[in-house]
This record gives structure tokens, C-alpha cells and sequence, in this order.
């Protein structure tokens, strides 16, 4: 079948990453055509995206629910701690798509389509199943091949988890208090823990989050959901939406670019390594790529650049894959350092020193041995 059209930039997936590299694109001056293709435009399941940052950081108006006291517990610990000037945000995925696909639609330079995406090539083809497209700059592209990842990775978890939006016939949850890390239950499949985002004192998101090799079985992420529910309340509840997802973890090396092609979102490594966020970072990142395009400096190199948390998240993905006792890890820091650095830590925002403070809270030999790799 014949080409449709020919825009300057194409846009693989209109998820998290596509929408936040068109937005940028546009409201920086971008002056092309911008064609988005996605396989499933109509046909979306809900999803919350979360990360901290200050209320007047523009990310920060796109967020459906705030906090600015979060929760750590083990069986040790119980800490609520404030984070001000810093908040705790989550963001809707129907609330952010809705806004962005206005705002794209609106500046007349965007087309979607809804079409599997078959291959994309280094001269600007998207080879998709009922059509061809060929971009006149660039392909942004968040498609990654998984199985090269797990192959090349020195190390790679798959952060995955299962949750529900509950509603509870009373009171249950302090409504300004999110549940960050919940260890009081069995640490069976590697590193297990609770997620807990209240959106009033009977409502909230409560996620069941594993970091480990290999994925469960559907039915037992479920099983050990309706466990902790049981032990920890005694009300009864309404389950209003669920919620499934697996986010890879690793220190694989990501592609910056190919010919024509620029990776953006997972494929590009705006996912940290060790911890799973994303959202904010793909913010950022999309935000710098975009002015490169609109001043026609994108750098002609093949892989992101490595920095010192890459480093960094190698040998904490070595630790949580052999310390006996992972969780212990994210107890020395938030016990023995202020919580705020520790979240700089996490969102790669703190100096050297600043990252030196937070390693130097950990055991050290967990650390020693995957540094020298035994």
C-alpha cells in the first residue's frame, strides 16, 4: 500500500513517552508534521504514573493526586516522614492522555493512526501491518527488542506488579500519607513489597510490587493481594478498577540512535535502572531531544551516554539479586539518612557528594562484593 503522508517526524506509541515528545515538540516551536502511530489508540487500559518533585515544576500540573508525607515500614521500621518542599504526585493515564491528545490535535500539525508497527528502519521507514510510512527527519521510537536486553544485560530484574483501586465502607487510609514501601510481608519471590496511594481516607490504589527475575503466574499476584487485604483490614471493600504491570530493570547499554531512528521511553533508557521510574525522566529527557531536533543538533551517536548512576544502578541491581535480605538495603537509607536526600538519590537530582552520603548508609559488603563482582 502506498505511503499516506510524509511528516517530518514519526512517533512509534502514543503512550507516556510519544505524548511527552510530541507536547515538547510543539510547545518549543517544532514547525513539521508530526505523525503518531500506536497499535491500541482506542482501546487503552488505565494506568498511574508517579514521581516527586515540587508543586511548581511544570510536570506537576498534569498530576491527579498529591501527597507530601510518605511511609516506610518493615518489621523494624514504621517512619512516616515529610518531603516538603518536595511532593509525592500521581498522574492519571486517562486524565494526561485526554489533555495531550487536545493539545496535539489542536496545533493542526499531528496525525494518529492505529496500525501495528511491524519494524521500524534507520532510513525513516515504519513498516506497519495495513501501511508503510516514511519520516522526512527522524522516527521517535520507544519499541525495544526485550529478548536482546535480557541477553546483553549484566543484570536484569523485572519490576512487576498487581493492584486494585479499592473502596471501603469507612475510613481506613490518612488521606496526605502515601504507603512508598511496605515490607511487612513474606519476602518470597526477591524483593516484596506494598504501594499504597490514598485518594481519600476509603479509596486508594493498593499494589502488590515484586523485583525479581522471573515473572508469576497471573492468579498468584491476586492470591497474595487478597492476603495482605485480609490481614490488614477488617471493613469490607469494593474493587473499582485493577491494575497490572512489569517494568524492566537493568544496566543494558541503550541505544541513542540509529541512522534516522531516536529512542525514546524504555528503548531509550529513561527508565532508572534501579528503582523503575520513569515518568519524570522521560519529561526531561524527551524536553532535551526535542530542542535538539528544533535546533539541528542531535548528536550522531549510538549509544546514551554513560553517567555515574548507570554505575551506580549496576551494582545495586547486583546487590538486590544476591543480598539474602534485600529490602535492608532501602531500610539503611531511609533510617539513617534524611528521607528528601534519599529520594534526590533515587531521582538522580543530588551532587557526588550528595550520593556519597546515601551509599555510605548501606552495608558494605553486599556493595564491595558486587562491586569487584563476586
Amino acid at each position: 500500500m502506498a505511503n499516506r503522508l510524509r511528516p517530518e517526524i514519526i512517533i512509534t506509541g502514543a503512550g507516556a513517552s510519544g505524548l511527552w515528545m510530541g507536547y515538547h515538540l510543539i510547545n518549543h516551536g517544532f514547525k513539521g508534521k508530526i505523525l503518531f502511530i500506536d497499535q491500541n489508540l482506542y482501546s487503552r487500559k488505565g494506568k498511574n504514573w508517579s514521581f516527586w518533585a515540587k508543586e511548581d515544576e511544570e510536570i506537576s500540573k498534569f498530576a491527579s493526586f498529591s501527597w507530601d508525607t510518605l511511609l516506610f515500614e518493615t518489621p523494624k521500621v514504621y517512619k512516616e516522614f515529610p518531603i516538603a518542599p518536595l511532593k509525592y504526585f500521581t498522574v492519571r493515564s486517562s486524565s494526561f492522555e485526554g489533555f495531550m491528545l487536545h493539545f496535539l490535535k489542536e496545533s493542526g500539525q499531528t496525525e494518529f493512526v492505529e496500525d501495528e508497527i511491524i519494524e521500524v528502519l534507520g532510513n525513516g521507514t515504519a513498516i506497519c501491518k495495513n501501511n508503510t510510512y516514511q519520516a522526512e527527519e527522524f522516527i521517535l521510537s520507544s519499541i525495544y527488542d526485550l529478548e536482546h536486553i535480557q541477553k546483553e544485560a549484566r543484570s536484569f530484574l523485572w519490576q512487576h506488579f498487581y493492584g486494585r483501586v479499592i473502596e471501603f465502607d469507612q475510613p481506613v487510609f490518612k488521606e496526605n500519607v502515601m504507603g512508598f514501601m511496605n515490607f511487612e510481608i513474606p519476602q518470597t519471590h526477591g524483593i516484596d513489597f506494598i504501594y499504597t496511594l490514598p485518594f481519600s481516607d476509603r479509596m486508594a490504589l493498593v499494589e502488590y510490587t515484586i523485583f525479581s527475575k522471573d515473572l508469576l503466574e497471573f492468579d498468584e499476584y491476586a492470591k497474595a493481594w487478597d492476603q495482605y487485604i485480609k490481614k490488614t483490614f477488617k471493613s469490607e471493600y469494593w474493587v473499582l478498577e485493577e491494575e497490572f504491570g512489569k517494568i524492566p530493570m537493568t544496566d543494558f547499554r541503550f541505544p541513542y540512535r540509529k541512522e534516522k531512528i531516536l529512542y525514546i521511553g524504555t528503548a531509550g533508557g529513561h527508565v532508572r535502572g534501579a528503582t523503575g521510574y520513569g515518568f519524570k525522566n522521560m519529561y526531561h529527557e524527551t524536553q532535551n531531544l526535542a530542542l535538539k531536533i528544533i535546533s539541528g543538533k542531535v548528536p550522531n551517536q549510538p549509544f546514551q551516554s554513560k553517567t555515574r548512576h548507570d554505575f551506580y544502578d549496576s551494582v545495586f541491581l547486583k546487590v538486590l539479586k544476591t543480598h539474602p535480605n534485600p529490602y535492608e538495603i532501602f531500610e539503611s537509607m531511609f533510617t539513617k539518612r534524611n528521607p528528601k536526600d534519599v529520594l534526590k538519590f533515587l531521582g538522580k537530582e543530588g551532587s557526588l557528594l550528595d550520593d556519597l552520603k546515601i551509599i555510605s548508609a548501606c552495608p558494605p559488603i553486599p556493595f564491595i562484593k558486587a562491586l569487584f563482582g563476586k
